[in-house]
């Protein structure tokens, strides 16, 4: 019987559609190629002679020595990017943290993004940078400047220096490498073989990655001495009586001989606090937090056992702010931005970060835009700070 017009309709619709699906299909694949070719994907730096042949604008990725590693064992490298300028930033990657068996049983997924940790460097994170990575934005202050990026992925601040075994709450063994000391000493060493001295050097970092800023400021400082360094700390107080077991214990960071610093409860005011008997003339300290942080109340919350509820908020909020009020007043060259910017008014919180994020370019404070606040202190070095009406009376 042959075929009705309604059903030569009805297989023709068939296979326009199958053709329209193939097709679309199709154009997603090339899109997501060209997204990984020329957004997540790094250039190669082993094929270029040197930095200064770099593409401006362009990641870099740079291979280093196969001791260094993530936290589950895989191999860390960092990146580099090429500005039209001759300042430099070195910005230490934030990405959570570890310390027992719960916590190193739990890394930061697509499954868990309540995890505590990132276990090994996304490639993708590089594609989301905003803030100060924005080279096609003219307000940002360092549109222009070279970049080294360094990843996070030890849990340990950058400073660990031990392979462990912990030991889930399932009993499930997990062999676990805080190696951010050899990372990151490895990162810089192949920073000081490619910059000379830089005039304007940023040291920055959020989160995790900037307790590592205030840490590492102090062998930057001291290699680059003709430099003018700005180190640059967003997203970053906790405290915990645990801090010293932690630091000097668990991750083996041996904070005393290595970094200067005898670790107190306020992990971060402790070792910004050893640069008064270890000065370092050539460093303008700078900090930024938000005043009800929802990832330090929820990691506070943790390392000390407590509930994460309106009470703890405002507790941690007036200990944080105690705490930025007593660095400004120890005669630290250091000026803080503190702000309630984005304030969650359901959960009572605030935002984590900002530098490396649109926040960057929102946040406000004091009619003082950030972006004005860090461009006034590092390009015009006239810093000061912004947010002293938080302060107790």
């Amino acid at each position: 019987m042959p075929n009705s017009p309604r059903r030569d309709r009805a297989i023709r619709r068939i296979k326009v559609g199958l053709i329209a699906f193939v097709v679309f299909l199709a154009l997603g694949i090339a899109g997501i190629w060209l997204l990984y070719d020329h957004l997540i994907q790094a250039l190669d730096i082993r094929n270029y002679a040197s930095f200064a042949e770099l593409p401006v604008y362009q990641w870099a990725r740079v291979e280093l020595s196969a001791q260094t590693s993530c936290s589950d064992g895989s191999r860390y490298h960092i990146y580099a990017r090429r500005g039209e300028s001759d300042k430099l930033i070195i910005h230490f990657a934030g990405g959570g943290a570890a310390w027992d068996g719960e916590t190193a049983s739990q890394p930061l997924e697509l499954t868990n993004l309540n995890g505590y940790y990132i276990a090994s460097i996304p490639e993708i994170v590089r594609a989301l940078l905003s803030g100060i990575f924005q080279s096609d934005k003219p307000e940002n202050p360092f549109h222009d400047w070279n970049v080294i990026y360094i990843p996070y992925c030890t849990a340990d601040f950058d400073i660990g220096n031990v392979i462990r075994d912990y030991t889930s709450p399932t009993g499930k063994a997990i062999n676990f490498h805080h190696s951010g000391r050899q990372n990151v000493t490895e990162a810089l060493d192949w920073v000081y073989k490619t910059f000379d001295a830089p005039p304007k050097l940023l040291v920055s970092g959020d989160s995790a990655g900037g307790f590592a800023s205030i840490f590492w400021i102090t062998p930057i400082a001291k290699h680059y001495t003709a430099s003018a360094i700005y180190q640059l700390a967003d997203g970053v107080y906790l405290d915990s009586p645990l801090w010293n077991t932690i630091v000097n214990d668990t991750w083996q960071a041996d904070a005393v001989n290595q970094w200067g610093f005898t670790v107190t409860d306020d992990l971060a005011a402790s070792a910004y606090l050893a640069h008064l008997g270890q000065p370092l003339p050539n460093v303008t300290y700078m900090h930024i937090n938000t005043l009800y942080d929802e990832t330090l109340l929820r990691f506070e919350a943790k390392l000390n056992n407590v509930q994460n509820d309106a009470q703890f908020h405002a507790q941690w909020s007036q200990r944080m702010v105690a705490s930025t009020k007593r660095l400004s007043e120890s005669g630290l060259n250091y000026f803080y931005f503190v702000t309630d910017y984005g304030l969650d008014s359901t959960k009572g919180t605030t935002p984590h970060t900002s530098i490396s994020s649109p926040l960057f370019f929102q946040i406000e404070e004091e009619n003082t835009p950030l972006t004005e606040w860090v461009r006034r202190a590092v390009i015009e070095d006239q810093p000061f700070s912004v947010g002293a009406h938080f302060w107790p009376n």
